[in-house]
C-alpha cells in the first residue's frame, strides 16, 4: 500500500469511528455482542449508501460515484 492509500484509510476510520461513537455508542447501551455487531452492520450501511453531503452533491455515496462515472 502507498503512503497515501494508509493515510486515506486512517482518516475514513477516524471519521467513521468518531460518527459511530456518537450516534450509537454513546447514546445507547447494547445487551450482547450480536446487537452491537448488527447496529455496526446498519451504520456501514447508512455511511455508504444512504449518507448525503454537499461535497457529493446532495446524492448519498454510493449514487454519487455512478453519475460521476457516467459523465466521465
Amino acid at each position: 500500500m502507498s503512503n497515501v492509500t494508509i493515510r486515506l484509510h486512517l482518516f475514513l476510520f477516524l471519521c467513521y469511528k468518531t460518527d459511530f461513537y456518537w450516534r450509537e455508542i454513546y447514546e445507547k447501551d447494547y445487551a450482547s455482542f450480536e446487537d452491537f455487531s448488527k447496529a455496526v452492520e446498519e451504520y456501514i450501511d447508512y455511511y455508504n449508501n444512504k449518507r448525503i453531503q454537499a461535497k457529493t452533491k446532495w446524492m448519498p455515496p454510493v449514487q454519487y460515484r455512478i453519475a460521476s462515472m457516467c459523465s466521465a
